[in-house]
């Protein structure tokens, strides 16, 4: 912003010029450059456009932060939404500033952006988006605020009013704490992350974060985990159990809200030994840990709704359970004891077959270019319909148009485990196509009947 201003060019010139990922650029995107650049902004072209170096940019960004809990090949797919270290960090819709700072030294502090922080902690008052004189809040890129002046009335924001000051000193004292915490995250984790074996590093953040809500116990308990939720005490849990991590699934405002709690920096938290007791333990609790897997379903990460399966026996998992909300099945691998999907709903249904359906791929095509049967992609077609998984118009097209007036008593007089069968029989006394049968197949009230009467 200061540099457009001094050399009479907006902002938005700089911007679209630079911009490497969206056809229109508007101001409300801008944050980015701040909390992941690499994924909107060409640097070389900013660096050599400023003649400041790449890694000075970078480092006026949240992006050293990413860097420690990310995958660096990801960093391009993150979005402030999608990192889920993100969400809830950083406000990216107002700026926020202190009037007395702002008159002493005209730069805007990305610490004033971040959530957690509410006071200057220079000054010992609270932060601000909002001008004195008109009210308004100041959006995150505006070409006044270079000038220091609001956007709407152009009144300066660099005044030293008598605001008022915070006398609360447990509110200072964690400002002060939180701002540090911030400064050091990166330098303090740099060493950990240099190595190759980066999942094993992310494990070990994870495993430390858990040990520390279980009050640094010897032997893991789910039910010794405070400060946290349940739901994302299962994810959390959960992601532990993928082979491979790509990123440090915790959001850092939630980390340093239980180190706060736990009375603790960053620097004791990377230090923390774990007890092999504890390890072990949690370990073996995991190989048995049930949790929903569907990314779709709302109790995702959460055993709520998980029933045992009883009737079904498999050759190649063990303890199924079936999902009666999202009516998808899980089991461990007799390999490994992995806890995974008990089919292809999620992986070969919505992760291959609903991107080329949404595209305006046919069945015939789709059979074709996924090797994947006729009969399997219909079946899947029916699945992604029944639960709203296409868009509108896809969603519309394939869903029976007599929904309303079907008589389910036949259906959930015959169905049984044997799949083939039940399609087959209700195919029949219906006369419906076994893509309209499958659809009502797979309402949950049904797959529930099957499998856990």
């Amino acid at each position: 912003m200061r540099l457009c201003d001094q050399n009479k060019v907006h902002i938005m010139d700089l911007l679209k010029s630079n911009n490497k990922f969206y056809k229109v650029y508007n101001l409300s995107s801008t944050h980015q450059l701040d909390t992941n650049p690499k994924r909107v902004f060409d640097i070389k072209k900013i660096s050599l456009i400023t003649g400041v170096l790449e890694r000075d940019l970078l480092n006026c960004s949240l992006n050293s932060i990413l860097n420690v809990m990310c995958d660096r090949v990801l960093l391009e797919e993150i979005t402030h939404s999608k990192g889920s270290f993100l969400n809830g960090v950083y406000n990216i819709k107002f700026r926020y500033f202190c009037p007395n700072c702002l008159a002493d030294n005209l730069y805007y502090k990305l610490e004033w952006q971040l959530k957690d922080i509410t006071i200057c902690i220079r000054h010992n008052v609270l932060l601000t988006s909002t001008c004195s004189k008109c009210g308004q809040q100041q959006p995150y890129t505006h070409t006044n605020l270079a000038s220091g002046h609001c956007f709407n009335c152009d009144n300066t924001l660099c005044s030293k009013l008598s605001t008022e000051l915070i006398y609360d000193d447990s509110l200072i004292r964690k400002n002060v704490w939180l701002s540090q915490q911030y400064k050091n995250f990166s330098a303090i984790f740099s060493s950990e992350t240099k190595s190759s074996d980066i999942s094993n590093i992310y494990k070990d953040i994870l495993i430390k974060f858990i040990y520390l809500c279980s009050n640094k116990v010897d032997i893991f308990k789910s039910e010794d985990i405070k400060f946290i939720s349940r739901d994302y005490k299962y994810k959390l849990l959960n992601s532990l159990k993928v082979t491979k991590l790509e990123s440090v699934d915790i959001s850092i405002s939630i980390l340093f809200k239980v180190l706060w709690e736990c009375k603790i920096t960053v620097e004791n938290f990377v230090s923390l030994e774990i007890p092999s007791s504890f390890s072990k333990s949690l370990l073996d609790y995991l190989q048995n840990l049930t949790v929903c897997l569907t990314p779709w379903c709302q109790h995702n990460n959460s055993n709520k709704m998980l029933f045992k399966i009883n009737n079904v026996k498999s050759k190649t998992h063990f303890n199924l359970h079936i999902c009666i909300c999202c009516s998808v099945k899980f089991g461990n691998k007799r390999v490994d004891k992995v806890w995974e999907e008990y089919g292809d709903i999620i992986e070969v249904g919505y992760a291959l077959i609903r991107p080329l359906v949404n595209a305006g791929f046919s069945i015939v095509d789709i059979s074709r270019k996924t090797s994947i049967s006729r009969y399997k992609v219909d079946k899947m077609v029916s699945y992604l319909t029944r639960f709203n998984l296409f868009n509108e118009v896809i969603n519309n097209e394939f869903t029976p148009n007599f929904i309303d007036s079907f008589d389910y008593s036949y259906i959930m007089k015959v169905a049984s485990t044997n799949e083939n069968e039940t399609i087959k029989k209700c195919k029949k006394y219906y006369k419906i196509t076994k893509r309209e049968t499958y659809y009502f197949f797979y309402n949950p009230i049904i797959q529930k009947l099957i499998y856990t009467n």
